[in-house]
């Protein structure tokens, strides 16, 4: 296996980097990397039965780097709707009661609320009607998040991938944590979906220290890991992020299954774009 060096990337300031998982094999691979943090999607955390998470809760507490964040919060089969008729508070609170405590399990500090085909509106339902259900079930979940200690960002999901999300942009995102009024709300920039809702990096630098996570990719049709020879221009993101001082975490969030390859082929551009381009 490549392993990177965390090395190359002195001087990057306190800003930690981190790669999306799906499960303990990829995990095990950012591991290898020495990587700051791992990512991972929720959902497939609850669908591991209870000897398998027990396993992999093992190895993580081992591990020199843990699972500090969590995206994709939702079961990806739509049985958790958070807006439209069929919502049930009771449902979504049982969901929170089984999830937070294995998150935190896996050293969880923050997560990711996407969930975009879940908050999506139904047609001809009630926008206002929509809005009230998405903060209340903002507000429900950000009493799990505070009995946890574990920082909550909203993610905006652009309308390539799903068209009727009322949360599309960074503004739309910080807009939302401010009307929900939570001290431990903020917001998430993506490079890849500012890319196609055609979003100007200039939304980073206004929304300043709302933004507390961020997430890269290539703008690819596969949505691949980045690279210095793939066409996209990753400066402008990368010299937002700079001007408003953040010192977050940084995740490769793609689409490719070939992790190993993926995190080698990325690292050129943090050592670019993290270090050399600041000198």
């Amino acid at each position: 296996m490549n392993m990177s060096n965390k090395f190359e990337l002195e001087g990057r300031g306190s800003m930690r980097l981190g790669c999306n998982v799906r499960d303990a094999g990829q995990a095990e691979v950012v591991i290898q990397h020495n990587m700051d943090y791992i990512e991972m999607n929720l959902c497939r955390l609850m669908e591991m039965p209870e000897e398998d998470f027990a396993a992999f809760a093992a190895r993580i507490e081992d591990a020199p780097i843990k699972i500090e964040v969590f995206n994709l919060l939702l079961p990806l089969d739509g049985s958790i709707p958070i807006v439209g008729e069929n919502v049930s508070e009771i449902q979504y609170r049982k969901y929170f009661s089984r999830a937070f405590p294995r998150a935190a399990k896996m050293g969880a500090k923050l997560m990711v609320f996407g969930s975009a085909r879940a908050r999506a509106v139904p047609e001809g339902y009630p926008q206002e009607k929509a809005r009230a259900q998405l903060v209340t079930f903002l507000r429900c979940l950000m009493e799990y998040a505070e009995q946890y200690d574990i920082t909550v960002v909203i993610e905006p999901v652009c309308s390539r991938e799903v068209e009727n999300d009322t949360i599309k942009t960074v503004p739309d995102a910080v807009k939302l944590a401010k009307e929900v009024a939570h001290p431990m709300l903020f917001a998430l920039c993506d490079y890849y979906h500012m890319y196609y809702e055609n979003e100007p990096m200039s939304d980073i630098v206004q929304a300043g220290s709302w933004i507390r996570h961020a997430h890269i990719s290539c703008a690819d049709e596969a949505r691949s890991y980045p690279a210095l020879d793939d066409g996209f221009e990753y400066a402008p993101f990368f010299g937002a992020l700079r001007k408003i001082g953040y010192d977050g975490r940084l995740s490769l969030e793609c689409f490719d299954m070939n992790i190993d390859k993926g995190i080698t082929q990325s690292m050129p551009v943090f050592k670019k774009f993290l270090y050399e381009e600041k000198i």
